[in-house]
């Protein structure tokens, strides 16, 4: 990783931004999939943004997108809940019927 230079734009230091965060919430959604109970819990992107500090509502989305797409990639499916702070990940389209989120009133399946 190298320092931005001096120049850098605003699409360039989103960019930048997403990178950094990228392996961290991998490490962070793998822990979440290898401890919790998917059928009962859902992954807080808040909890995540305010650890990090992160604040810019374009590097969220971006932060968010990417993982989402990691997952569906890997088979996964995901839902959003509580107006996409939370993301409901289970490994099967059966397990996220059994969700105790699937009757969330903002449950968006993705």
């Amino acid at each position: 990783m190298e320092l931005p230079s001096t120049q850098i734009t605003k699409e360039d230091t989103i960019t930048f931004l997403v990178n950094i965060f990228n392996e961290d919430i991998i490490r962070d959604v793998c822990i979440y999939i290898c401890t919790h109970n998917l059928t009962n819990c859902f992954y807080n992107f808040s909890d995540f943004f305010l650890k990090h500090r992160i604040d810019n509502d374009e590097v969220k989305d971006q932060i968010k997108q990417n993982i989402i797409n990691l997952l569906k990639n890997k088979d996964y499916t995901v839902a959003y809940v509580f107006n996409k702070t939370g993301l409901v990940i289970c490994r099967s389209e059966e397990e996220i019927n059994k969700s105790v989120w699937k009757s969330n009133l903002d449950f968006t399946q993705l």
